[in-house]
This record gives structure tokens, C-alpha cells and sequence, in this order.
């Protein structure tokens, strides 16, 4: 079971448990680890060394600790950085030389690698123990053992139950993947998944949806950037998904300045949803567009509300992105203003490296 259950992990999401260890315990021997380092759990991942301790003849444990801590310790953000706390606090217990557990008390409460772990662990157990609640359903029902997850969901603390509830209706809601991605798991996506995504985060209002295109980076760690023409659908970020939306007569009133923000994302994305003749007719439109002054004049306007923007963003993540807009948008006026129409982000990067290399390291303006 544990190897197709990790086949099917790989295929549909990209990654599968490889690090961790799944020790299976005889009822005698569960009693008496549990004894040690957990009494009257069902299980326990240690996460120092990727270790997923369960009872032997118990999948629905097996699905919580393997697959649920230890994915989200393997290849989730919060979780990666986690284990190199955990190992980092290790090699400092091992380089104290501690013997008793009065010393290792004495040890964890100076330490500020200690006080790290515990400040993470905090900020992310909902996701860490959530993810895991969610496995166990999830796999249960890959594996058709969902009796057992009943009257094991029956069981769990109401506190459980309504923390297992809640990301298994963002999963039904929003599907599977994004319930993954908002937990800081790698993104490996081809359109057909992002279509997915596109249709259920915007069921509600996806017939208003002209088209919607991915574009960005595309790193797994990094948040989907996804362009959208609607008069229904609202620009937001999630932590995941950034939702950059216009309705139709800002999207043509855009689309004949040729903004930058809006061409990088016709000219470097790929559409995921909606209508592909809208989309090569507007990349279109905006290949034949002649620049004009008022185009111009609008790359050095926004150039300040960009710079404005940035200078008054709390997320550190848009204010990076509100500060390289505002770089773009002056060099974008400079190729203008030549006759050129460089369309994305990377042309212009291409043209102007030490510009761009100098906003990477101080994050600084072009004025």
C-alpha cells in the first residue's frame, strides 16, 4: 500500500514521502514508546529524524503521521525549515554535552534555536496538523478505508473534527492542489490543473471570465500570478494565488497604452481558461499597437503610483512586487519613447541587467 499510495502522490502532485521513515510498533512495543515520547497518542512523527512512529495494522496512523507530518516535514516551507531547526538544535544538545534531562531542560530554555522552533510551531500548527487531518480523509478514501476514518473522525476532540472539516471543505471547494499550495507545498502545475483551480475558486462567477492566464515566475515556491478579464471578478492575493483582474473597458483602455503589467502577461503567460480568440486577438492588437505620448505619459505617471504603492505596502512580497513594477514602468517609457515595445518583463530585463541586478540589491527605485 505504501508504495502506490507514494506512486499515486507523485504523479498527481509531484512529490511523494522520500526522507522519512515509517516505523511500525507491536501492540507491546507501541506501549512502551509511547510511554517515552507521547503517552496515549495513536502515533507520533519526530520530526529531528523524519521518523513516523504508528501502531503496526494501522492505516488511517500510517496516513496521518507518514504521509500527513511527513510530507508537510519534507516538502513544505514551514516544514523544511522546521527539520533545520530540529537538526540545527541537535547538533547544539550534542555539542553541550548533556546528560540528564534536568540539563537538556536547562539547555532548551536558553536556547535561542529552541525558542525558534517553538515561535514556528506555533504559527503553523493549524497547517501542520490540519494537512495531516485532511491525509487521513484523503487517502481513506483512495484506499477504501473510510469505515475505519469514520470512527476514527468520530473519536477526534470536537476542536479536530472542526479543524479536519474545514480543510476538507477547502478542498471540495477550491480542490485538492490548492488545499496543498495555500499550505506552502511546491506548485507543479500544467493547465490542465490550473483550469481546474480556475473553475472552482471562480465557479460562481466563471461565465464572467473572458479568459485567465498564468504567467510569473512558475517556481514551485512561488505564488501563481494569474491574469483575468472580468467585470465580475476582483483582483486579490491569498498567499498562493495573486488574482490580478480588470473588467473589459479597463483591459482595452490598458491594452491601447500598453501597459506593462498587463502585456507581460499576455506576452509571457500561456491561457488557462476561457477564450482563446480574445487572447490571441488582444496579444494581437497590442503587436500592431503604435506607441503613443499619452502611452508614454502613462508609463511615467504610474511609475510614481507603482513607487507610492510599494512605499506604503505591509506584505513584504507585494511591496517587491509594487517596487519592480515601478522599475519597469520607467524603463518601459525609456524604450517607448525609441520606438520600442519591449511587452514583458523579462525583454526588459534583458535589456537593462544592471538596472534590474541593482533593484536586486537594494530594492531601489529608477527615478
Amino acid at each position: 500500500m505504501i508504495e502506490a499510495v507514494n506512486n499515486y502522490l507523485q504523479e498527481r502532485f509531484g512529490f511523494c514521502a522520500e526522507k522519512s521513515t515509517l516505523l511500525q510498533h507491536s501492540e507491546e512495543g507501541w506501549e512502551n514508546f509511547a510511554r517515552e515520547q507521547c503517552p496515549g497518542a495513536d502515533g507520533v512523527y519526530l520530526v529531528r529524524d523524519m521518523s513516523a512512529n504508528v501502531k503496526a495494522d494501522s492505516p488511517i496512523d500510517v496516513f496521518h503521521e507518514y504521509f500527513g507530518h511527513g510530507l508537510y516535514i519534507e516538502h513544505s516551507l514551514p516544514g523544511k525549515e522546521l527539520y533545520s531547526l530540529e537538526r540545527r538544535l541537535l547538533k547544539e544538545e550534542e555539542e553541550a554535552g548533556i546528560q540528564t534531562r534536568d540539563e537538556l531542560d536547562a539547555f532548551h530554555g536558553q536556547s535561542s534555536t529552541c525558542r525558534q522552533i517553538e515561535e514556528l510551531e506555533k504559527r503553523n500548527i493549524a497547517s501542520y496538523e490540519g494537512v495531516a487531518l485532511w491525509m487521513e480523509w484523503y487517502l481513506s478514501m483512495l484506499t477504501d478505508n473510510m469505515q475505519s476514518y469514520e470512527k476514527r473522525f468520530n473519536a477526534m476532540h470536537e476542536n479536530k473534527q472542526r479543524l479536519c472539516s474545514d480543510f476538507i471543505e477547502f478542498s471540495k471547494s477550491n480542490t485538492d492542489y490548492a488545499l496543498l499550495y495555500a499550505n506552502r507545498f511546491p506548485k507543479y502545475y500544467d493547465n490542465s490543473i490550473l483550469n481546474e483551480i480556475v473553475r472552482n475558486v471562480f465557479k460562481d462567477d466563471i461565465n464572467s471570465i473572458d479568459f485567465a492566464v498564468a504567467y510569473g515566475s512558475g517556481k514551485p515556491y512561488s505564488d501563481i500570478d494569474m491574469f483575468i478579464v472580468s467585470d465580475v471578478v476582483p483582483s486579490f492575493f491569498t498567499g498562493w494565488l495573486d488574482v490580478y483582474s480588470v473588467s473589459h473597458e479597463m483591459f482595452n483602455g490598458l491594452l491601447s497604452k500598453l501597459d506593462i503589467s498587463v502585456t507581460d502577461a499576455l506576452f509571457s503567460g500561456k491561457i488557462v481558461y476561457g477564450d482563446e480568440t480574445s487572447f490571441e486577438n488582444a496579444k494581437r492588437k497590442a503587436a500592431d499597437a503604435l506607441v503613443s505620448p499619452e502611452a508614454i505619459s502613462f508609463h511615467q505617471m504610474h511609475l510614481g503610483k507603482a513607487k507610492a504603492l510599494s512605499e506604503k505596502c505591509d506584505d513584504s512580497s507585494k511591496k517587491r512586487s509594487a517596487a519592480r513594477y515601478a522599475v519597469s514602468y520607467a524603463l518601459n517609457a525609456v524604450e517607448m519613447k525609441e520606438g520600442r515595445k519591449p511587452m514583458t518583463l523579462r525583454a526588459l530585463m534583458a535589456r537593462y541587467p544592471e538596472e534590474f541586478s541593482a533593484f536586486e540589491k537594494r530594492n531601489n527605485y529608477i527615478s
